[in-house]
């Protein structure tokens, strides 16, 4: 809730202007529903449901969308008022593109609407998702034909909605880009991260994910990374963010 309010205004403040605007409020209980009643217009649909779970909502507010392309903005994230025009651009004059991803920013002063006619849009390879998950879900643009070919988020899960959802996309053949730019303030506060109440179970889903990537993407190489990756979880945190540092500053080691 105390995001929801910006979330909502950027969406409204975007340049370009041809879509529909849609909430999905899964059974919140911190005032959301309420300032979302006083929010709705004609361009602002809210759905309203129990609590059914992330990848239930987030196939809800698809299979209400009559759109071609499926925008995504987590609620305490904020967009730059460039961010559906560049994307859609892209989107339309690369009709193999299933899903395009951005960068995601730490500051909303590093959001840079200007550069969205010289955005570089580029195919990611299968082996990129062997390490991590290199889509931002918040922020992505998916193409709703391709998301509906494949049925969807998977219901079952309880994290990791997106990279799953991404791995089997390729799967099937689809491509996924992503650009450079960043258009979305990815906004950091406790207790956002699911990985860091449920670290062993996230683990574990990377794992498996990258089990897949392994077998289904890579044709059975690099079959011992998801297990040396699931070994370096658990390290302590302070001596992954030193190989972080190291690696980031150009260090060796």
């Amino acid at each position: 809730m105390p995001f929801l309010a910006e979330a909502i205004d950027s969406i409204r403040a975007q340049e370009y202007k041809n879509f529909r605007h849609c909430i999905v409020d899964d059974g919140s209980s911190d005032g959301t529903a309420d300032f979302l009643s006083q929010a709705a217009n004609v361009d602002l649909t809210v759905i309203y449901t129990q609590p059914i779970g992330r990848g239930r909502a987030l196939n809800l507010g698809v299979a209400r969308s009559q759109s071609e392309f499926i925008a995504i903005l987590d609620a305490d994230d904020t967009a730059a008022p460039g961010w559906l025009a560049a994307m859609v651009g892209i989107m339309q004059s690369q009709p193999e593109v299933a899903v395009l991803s951005c960068s995601g920013m730490l500051s909303k002063e590093a959001m840079d609407s200007d550069k969205a006619c010289k955005a570089n849009a580029y195919q990611l390879s299968a082996s990129m998702f062997l390490y991590r998950n290199p889509v931002h879900h918040s922020g992505t643009l998916i193409r709703k034909q391709a998301l509906l070919e494949v049925g969807g988020y998977d219901e079952t899960r309880d994290c990791l909605f997106d990279y799953e959802l991404w791995v089997r996309l390729m799967k099937q053949g689809k491509q996924i880009w992503r650009v450079d730019n960043g258009y979305i303030f990815k906004r950091i506060h406790a207790g956002q991260h699911f990985e860091r109440s449920n670290r062993l179970h996230y683990l574990l889903s990377s794992y498996r994910i990258r089990r897949n990537v392994c077998a289904d993407l890579l044709g059975g190489k690099k079959a011992m990374i998801p297990a040396l990756l699931f070994l370096y979880g658990l390290l302590p945190r302070w001596i992954r963010h030193w190989v972080y540092s190291r690696r980031n500053l150009g260090g060796s080691f």
